[in-house]
């Protein structure tokens, strides 16, 4: 297919995807009305039927002006949309500091670490399909390495990155259909939508078994502690992101991010982790290499013990009552080894033990 054809087809299928209305068709053109939800006038476009007519370049460039302006996108990115039909992801962060375009060094180069962190994660997501991740796929960095960014626009801060349309991170065969950077895409735009939507609106209904297991393709913890951590390093509390390709143009604003609205996000998150970690018994051996005790008086003092699992060291952290840490300090004053029994839950680090059954000195 010649490029000008491409172009053609694909603006011919944004606008009718956006319920533009096929009035008139010719063998030389065709009439697309606007839909009154975007335009009260009646706002008829001419696209030519066919990609051989004279001046093509230019006419088509006049046609995406209009509908950038229509729509209030940027014609740039528009044109990759049309040109590639790729999927273009947008972050804007705005305030007094971001009005000319320009962000801090430091600022931007920790926001686009997380945004990294987090396509690494969503492909792995897309492959492993496990609510929390351990190891990231090494599929995942074809994903990465096929991500491009675009220029950023004035008026606040706007990264925008064209994200793969068209890669297999996992071939088809004649048993599996495969995974592609389609399934990823997917899963970014819909944990963003997830985050906006739901959980920053203190939707409690996301808490229930029901829907998690009704969406269970879709959450993933590690993704949303990305998406948390974007949030923390863009040190702004105006920030939307957007997603636009052929199909769709998806806006998704947070609004104000207060410390408030932020702190949905992590108690969702560590609710997940509480449910999804898997309980085990724990029968550990070891020597403290850690000793924590902010008030003496609690009954929360903490320990971690350095042991051998599996023929691997291993940590294991655990809160105590004032009997038990004073039994942990006489062990590690002696560099005694101490028994732990108890049940716990396997972190991304570290074992951390949420009963304490027994501890003695081995």
């Amino acid at each position: 297919m010649m490029k000008n054809e491409l172009i053609l087809n694909n603006i011919k299928s944004f606008l009718l995807e956006r319920n533009w209305e096929n009035i008139q068709e010719t063998e030389r053109y065709l009439k697309l009305r606007a839909p009154i939800s975007l335009i009260s006038d009646d706002f008829i476009l001419t696209l030519p039927a066919k990609d051989n007519f004279m001046d093509s370049q230019n006419i088509l460039r006049q046609i995406s002006q209009s509908i950038a302006d229509l729509y209030d996108m940027s014609l740039p990115s528009l044109e990759k949309i049309f040109s590639e039909n790729s999927t273009i992801f947008s972050i804007r962060l705005s305030d007094k500091n971001t009005a000319t375009g320009e962000m801090p060094f430091s600022n931007f180069e920790a926001v686009m670490e997380k945004i990294k962190k987090l396509f690494l994660d969503a492909a792995t997501f897309a492959i492993q399909a496990k609510p929390i991740i351990e190891n990231i796929a090494d599929e995942a960095y074809d994903y990465l390495n096929n991500c491009i960014f675009q220029q950023t626009e004035e008026g606040s801060f706007v990264a925008k990155i064209k994200l793969p349309k068209n890669i297999y991170l996992i071939e088809p065969n004649l048993f599996e259909k495969g995974i592609s950077s389609v399934k990823v895409n997917e899963n970014i735009i819909k944990s963003f939508d997830l985050v906006v939507n739901n959980i920053l609106k203190n939707d409690r209904s996301v808490y229930e078994d029901d829907f998690i297991k009704t969406n269970n393709d879709l959450i993933n913890v590690n993704i949303l502690e990305d998406i948390e951590d974007i949030f923390k390093k863009s040190k702004t509390k105006q920030i939307n992101f957007s997603f636009l390709d052929i199909n769709d143009y998806k806006t998704l604003d947070p609004e104000e991010l207060t410390e408030q609205r932020k702190e949905l996000l992590v108690n969702y998150i560590n609710f997940l982790k509480d449910k999804f970690l898997e309980q085990i018994d724990l029968d550990v051996t070891g020597k403290i290499v850690e000793l924590r005790s902010r008030n003496p008086e609690s009954d929360k003092d903490y320990i971690l013990i350095l042991c051998i699992e599996d023929g691997r060291y291993s940590w294991v952290g655990a809160h105590l009552n004032n009997e038990q840490y004073d039994l942990a300090i006489q062990a590690h004053r002696d560099n005694k080894e101490i028994r732990l029994l108890g049940v716990g839950k396997k972190l991304k680090t570290q074992l951390s033990c949420t009963k304490v059954i027994n501890i003695n000195i081995a």
